[in-house]
């Protein structure tokens, strides 16, 4: 069937149900449903064999019909893809997914909108600054109002792109000129250029999610603190973090008219969440960005005087915007209490890059914990691996000493001595790639573990090592959960 046919119904004022039948012409119509009226014999059977006449007559109508809506869906999905072929797949997915239901000219009207945005986005290519990598975009990435009012728009936000890697280039080098107060255009574009080399990094889009960025000395950090539209405010998010100096999270809101790309932030977000991940915090090894786009600001939320960064460690907070601001406030207070679900049960949408660790994970570390001699657990349990703010990072680090120190402790050779890499942007720390750690800690007969405990704990230890192995991307000893990370290598 020709997507014009549908393009014609869309384009019409009909509103009722849309019947599509492409027969050939020889073709015999959809076959009707007979029915032989039923024999008068007595008042009681006339009446039971009515109701099955109607019964039977209404059944096979419900079916003839749902097997032509089943039909004339199937035809307007693939006439799409021939018609899109750059269109989100998901997007057309959904022509079929109530497929007994009939069509409507309203819901076609609908369907058109999306998958023509859906092709105009999927038709784009950007290109991440740092690799080169040619990268394809969600089509949720870019607001539908926005894709309906601006002209040039792959070149635009590729533009915004370009500049945001500049600007995050000059901080992290520390070549800025000057001190300056950056303005709402200069955080949106290097919140864009940190999204699309997160998704590059990802493999795939996503929505939901947190991006932890490398940030020596702090100076993203600092620069963003230096806008005049941010405000300190209460954060669920890796609150062990929270509690170091400067460990307030922040806030910078936006909005504004959908051809403004100006304050555009990926996904339509209307603001950016933002913390210090605090180099030796929780075995946090360099000083990160902790960054989550949200829906809504949350300026009338202030941290309490615990959190709070004073005076010359955190920004002051711009001034309340009545209107917004209550709008804002009860906006992320339903969208907290609709996330309840997700965060109880643990488990966590396939594209959600969110910086929690998955249920499995959890779990499994309890387990083991609950296996491990105290002294053993003692070692596991350091640092707090099962907070919001420890996770997979710290389970990790834990196992690894645990596992050096039985073999120390029972006279095992450690085949190579251990690394860990040192971040050469940092000036306190020593220029190299990498130096040796010290010595270890020790587990063995005086402790209370012979060699055959140690071996068995051992064995234990690796199956969890093996487990969180599936989160290592080369970042394990940076990672929380499923975040996505930015090393000083993708930026």
């Amino acid at each position: 069937m020709d997507i014009g046919k549908f393009r014609d119904l869309a384009a019409s004022t009909q509103m009722g149900r849309a019947r599509l039948e492409e027969r050939d012409t020889n073709q015999a119509p959809f076959s009707e449903t007979t029915v032989t009226a039923p024999n008068r014999s007595s008042t009681g059977k006339l009446f039971s064999r009515i109701g099955d006449f109607f019964s039977r007559a209404t059944k096979s109508g419900k079916e003839t019909q749902a097997t032509q809506n089943r039909e004339v869906r199937q035809s307007f999905a693939e006439a799409l893809r021939r018609a899109y072929p750059n269109a989100q797949s998901s997007v057309i997915d959904k022509v079929t997914q109530h497929s007994t239901k009939p069509l409507m000219v309203r819901d076609i009207k609908a369907i058109m909108t999306d998958v023509e945005l859906s092709n105009k986005v999927g038709a784009m290519r950007f290109t991440v600054p740092t690799s080169n990598q040619p990268i394809s975009i969600s089509p949720s990435l870019i607001p539908r109002s926005t894709l309906q009012s601006v002209d040039n728009l792959q070149t635009e936000l590729q533009g915004k792109i370009d500049r945001g890697r500049e600007l995050v280039d000059k901080l992290r080098h520390n070549t800025e000129d000057k001190p300056v107060v950056p303005s709402k255009k200069d955080v949106s574009d290097i919140m864009w250029f940190l999204h699309v080399s997160a998704e590059g990094k990802a493999g795939a889009p996503f929505k939901a999610g947190a991006i932890t960025v490398d940030d020596p000395g702090g100076r993203i950090r600092e620069y963003l603190d230096r806008s005049s539209e941010v405000y300190q405010r209460k954060s669920s998010h890796i609150g062990g973090f929270q509690k170091v100096d400067g460990g307030a999270h922040r806030g910078i809101d936006f909005g504004g008219a959908p051809n403004n790309l100006d304050e555009l932030l990926p996904n339509g977000r209307s603001t950016v969440l933002y913390g210090r991940l605090a180099q030796g915090t929780q075995q946090m090894p360099r000083e990160m960005l902790f960054l989550k786009m949200e829906s809504h600001g949350c300026r009338l939320a202030s941290p309490s005087s615990k959190i709070r960064d004073g005076e010359g460690h955190g920004p002051q907070d711009r001034k309340v915007k009545l209107g917004h601001d209550l709008k804002a406030f009860f906006g992320h207070a339903f969208s907290f209490l609709g996330g309840i679900g997700e965060r109880s049960s643990g488990n966590h949408a396939a594209d959600s890059r969110k910086e929690r660790v998955n249920k499995p994970f959890i779990e499994g570390y309890q387990t083991l914990l609950k296996q491990m001699p105290p002294v053993v657990r003692e070692m596991l349990e350091r640092d707090d691996p099962l907070s919001k703010s420890g996770g997979i990072r710290v389970m990790s680090n834990n196992i690894d000493q645990v596992r050096d120190a039985l073999r120390r402790g029972v006279g095992i050779e450690i085949a190579e001595p251990e690394f860990e890499e040192v971040n050469i942007l940092d000036e306190e720390e020593v220029p190299r790639d990498r130096q040796p750690l010290g010595d270890g800690p020790v587990l063995g007969p005086q402790q209370g573990i012979a060699q055959q405990t140690a071996i068995d704990l051992d064995l234990q230890l690796e199956v969890m090592e093996n487990l969180l192995a599936q989160y290592d991307d080369g970042d394990i000893s940076l990672r929380i959960g499923n975040e996505v990370i930015l090393n000083r290598h993708n930026l």
